[in-house]
């Protein structure tokens, strides 16, 4: 299960719009900031049951593959 998309409007929307066999790409956040893996949604995103606020959106991820080679989101952005 993903948690800590937080509660954002924006970014409830963006869950919303994900559906079972999307493919996601998972990143380390602080401090590398970095890609580490591919996956896919196992299960369309639905309100978080660790929480007594329903609006919190959580996701299930199935791992599909590892990325061996550290890629910086910094370079991401570059790349456009």
């Amino acid at each position: 299960m993903w948690r800590h998309a937080g509660s954002r409007p924006d970014t409830l929307r963006q869950l919303k719009q994900v559906h079972k066999g999307d493919r996601a790409l998972l990143y380390h956040g602080k401090p590398e900031h970095a890609l580490y893996a591919l996956a896919e949604v196992s299960r369309d995103p639905y309100p978080d049951p660790h929480e007594t606020n329903t609006k919190k959106m959580v996701m299930d991820l199935r791992a599909i593959d590892q990325i061996h080679e550290e890629y910086a989101a910094d370079d991401m952005s570059a790349d456009g």
